[in-house]
């Protein structure tokens, strides 16, 4: 892919070059030093700068996006050079519209701009609404999870049996090492009602270890 016309640099350094521009068009975002970076004011006209500033091959990508993922480099540039990070006049027209990601933003305009090169009817306004929907669509789900996960954890707290993970440091105990296969083997140790509750696994090195029931140490 060609992009004679972009200037690529990481994250709020990225700067898109649009030529040609006319002075009174010019719209001065601060993204890289005292670069000025035109940016469009809705959907249309962000079709009509593309039009006129990417190449053949860049517009014949976004028509038809091949798998070597070169049509996501494009939306990250995108967002990155016409400030839809940082509430530019591009990004705040499209929140005023009800679209709030960045990514849906560059979403509707790369959809908007395949229709225009595709020859095809491309309704602005049904797509911002269907673009809101399924953003309140994710939100409400960020929700429904932020519950479920409150939910979980107060139910865990109910199969605790009264039991706490005391974050302290506790006397070190020296359990002497087996020198057959057959014993109980520590596997848990935790202070509790001033003791230790001790889990283990017992072998008979036949069969398969068994674990027992917890022991408590009073000390």
């Amino acid at each position: 892919m060609q992009l004679d016309r972009f200037l690529w640099g990481c994250a709020a350094s990225l700067v898109l070059v649009v030529q040609p521009i006319h002075s009174a068009e010019l719209a001065v975002y601060p993204l890289s030093g005292n670069k000025a970076n035109y940016i469009p004011t809705d959907v249309a006209d962000a079709v009509r700068v593309l039009k006129t500033s990417l190449t053949k091959e860049d517009l014949q990508e976004i028509k038809e996006p091949s798998p070597s993922g070169e049509f996501f480099i494009m939306g990250t540039g995108l967002r990155n050079s016409w400030g839809l990070w940082q509430d530019s006049r591009l990004a705040k027209w499209f929140v005023a519209h009800g679209v709030n990601a960045p990514e849906d933003m560059s979403g509707v305009i790369f959809d908007a701009l395949r229709a225009d090169l595709k020859g095809e009817p491309f309704d602005v306004e049904k797509a911002l609404k269907e673009t809101h929907d399924g953003e309140m669509e994710e939100v409400e789900k960020a929700k429904k999870e932020k519950i479920r996960a409150m939910e979980a954890v107060e139910k865990i707290k109910t199969m605790m049996l009264g039991l706490k993970v005391a974050n302290q440091t506790v006397p070190a105990l020296k359990v002497p090492q087996l020198k057959v296969d057959d014993g109980t083997r520590v596997r848990y140790i935790a202070p509790f009602a001033g003791g230790f509750l001790i889990g283990g696994k017992y072998s008979d090195g036949d069969k398969d270890d068994d674990c027992h029931s917890p022991i408590f140490f009073s000390i």
